[in-house]
């Protein structure tokens, strides 16, 4: 078997390029049958966000599964802590998760993860890349195709945020939320859960046909129709998501969109009111707001190199009682999993 295409880029945060030019689907299949060959026993979990090339991908990916005898379960389109976390719930060997996350609609990637529903480190990209350069897969194949059957992975998902959140409090003090997942799949979770939480929601970019009314990178340069909406509803406050809805961004009831450490700054804060004396996990290029709501609060912040999979690993290592990359907007609270989850946070 030959290897991918030259320009195909892995990292710590998936393997990635532009669709049909530096990603193909025949890359996509080559990796899949790596991935079923490395990971260990079990049905494998399957999902993508709401790019266009993300369902051919999709099914490149469980094509190479299958034809490696792996039973597979397709959760189709959904954001990615909730495909993570279908993972955990069906206790499954593994996942592959379509999504390039922020980056551009032309680009889509693989993100794989492990039984724990955790997205895997560096070295188990390199192993997959070293396996198929050295055409080291396997020549034979099983006598049987794999099985494929669609799943539902929302429901559990809700159910183990809203068992987390103080529902009763908030109902008490109802709060009216602007919504953007700018046309991503936070369009599925976000909206549902704030409502189910008793806010009043109003919704901005909050469709799944894989158009893209703004960039998906959520920042102060692209959310300026989510700041005046927030302004014209009388909106308590906004929140706004990437393409699978891993990050968050907020919008103040001024319509000043927050940078993502400032957002970050005000998830830790409310999750340390709650449990003092805690202790947070980030990355090196988040700023030193984070030491300023620790230290308010007895708590110690620990710093790791940036990449989700870092963080992950220490809050793990440590018992964090809450974590995330606060350069980028990814908020992980334990509680309900080791996951960056927008909707959430």
């Amino acid at each position: 078997m030959r290897g991918l295409t030259d320009a195909v880029i892995f990292s710590s945060s998936g393997i990635r390029g532009v669709f049909n030019k530096t990603f193909t689907l025949e890359d996509a299949v080559k990796i899949s049958v790596s991935f079923a060959e490395l990971i260990g026993e079990g049905k494998i979990v399957v999902g993508r966000d709401t790019r266009p090339s993300g369902k051919p991908i999709a099914e490149a990916v469980i094509a190479g599964l299958t034809s490696m005898g792996r039973d597979v379960v397709d959760v189709e389109v959904a954001p990615t802590p909730t495909i993570l976390h279908a993972i955990r719930d069906l206790k499954a060997a593994g996942g592959i998760v379509v999504s390039a996350s922020h980056n551009p609609p032309e680009w889509n990637a693989l993100k794989l993860a492990g039984p724990d529903g955790l997205l895997l480190g560096e070295e188990y990209y390199t192993r997959i890349k070293n396996k198929i350069y050295a055409e080291a897969i396997s020549g034979g194949r099983p006598r049987y195709i794999g099985s494929l059957r669609l799943w539902n992975p929302l429901p559990s998902y809700f159910k183990s945020i809203l068992g987390y959140i103080d529902r009763e409090s908030i109902k008490l003090n109802p709060v009216k939320v602007a919504v953007d997942c700018g046309g991503g799949a936070g369009a599925l979770a976000t909206p549902i859960l704030l409502r189910e939480l008793g806010c009043e929601v109003k919704t901005i970019h909050c469709h799944t046909c894989g158009f893209f009314p703004r960039p998906l990178e959520p920042n102060q340069e692209t959310l300026g129709d989510l700041s005046r909406f927030v302004v014209s509803t009388g909106s308590d406050v906004g929140v706004a998501h990437d393409c699978d809805a891993d990050r968050i961004v907020c919008v103040n009831e001024d319509g000043e969109v927050l940078r993502p450490d400032e957002g970050f700054a005000l998830i830790v804060e409310g999750v340390l009111r709650e449990k003092p004396e805690g202790l947070v996990v980030t990355n090196v290029a988040t700023s030193l707001l984070v030491e300023a709501v620790a230290e308010r609060y007895g708590a110690k912040v620990v710093r790791v190199a940036v990449g989700e999979a870092n963080v992950v690993r220490e809050m793990v290592r440590c018992k964090a009682t809450v974590g995330g990359e606060g350069s980028s907007g990814g908020v992980i609270l334990p509680a309900v999993h080791y996951v960056r989850d927008g909707p959430l946070a």
